[in-house]
């Protein structure tokens, strides 16, 4: 009679025990949470049901360890670009006459600019894009793209911004601004365009 009895309570203690150890999560008093709302290093033993808590004091049960979630990480590098973006707001691409890479008179102000913008608000990275219209064949546009961007490159060295902050890409006709067929689109995609990274 004994045996049935023990036998029978004995799963149900094992259950116990393991909900015991593995299944419950801690009850901390919201004093000893810190701002992020984990405990700090000095309260890491669990809370004894002998401790005295203040009337008023919040409980609530809490998993350990507390990750943040990746969500908040997403926010801070959305807001650092948005940052980012305002601060080099004033940066502007430049525009190119047809089948040519050498820099016009109307885009050496702007080019003096973006120099002065990316020395002063000191742009780590910045890339020259290098785009054209969609006459001619990808391997030329390409190649053209390139010169463009190699041109808005030295200029902008020669204006004092330093090589490790500049580097460039060609996608020729591959990104185009505008896609109607007429010279007004086409030269809005003759240009070379600048991303601060």
């Amino acid at each position: 009679m004994f045996k049935k009895k023990y036998s029978a309570a004995l799963p149900v203690i094992l259950l116990a025990a393991i909900l015991i150890t593995n299944g419950c999560a801690k009850r901390v008093s919201t004093s000893q949470l810190d701002e992020t709302g984990t405990k700090p290093s000095d309260a890491t033993s669990q809370t004894s049901k002998s401790e005295s808590r203040k009337a008023g004091d919040d409980v609530i049960a809490i998993a350990e360890p507390s990750i943040p979630s990746a969500d908040i990480h997403e926010e801070d590098l959305n807001a650092e670009t948005a940052v980012s973006s305002a601060k080099f707001k004033d940066i502007r691409d430049i525009y190119f006459d047809f089948d040519m890479y050498s820099i016009r008179d109307d885009s050496r102000s702007i080019l003096q600019t973006n120099a002065s913008v990316i020395k002063n608000r000191k742009a780590k990275k910045v890339v020259i894009e290098g785009h054209c219209d969609d006459r001619g064949t990808n391997e030329y546009n390409l190649a053209l793209g390139e010169r463009r961007a190699q041109s808005a490159k030295r200029y902008l060295l020669a204006l004092g911004v330093s090589p490790s902050n500049l580097s460039t890409i060609s996608y020729g006709e591959e990104k185009p601004f505008c896609t109607e067929q007429n010279e007004e689109c086409w030269q809005q995609n003759r240009r070379a365009h600048f991303v601060v990274e």
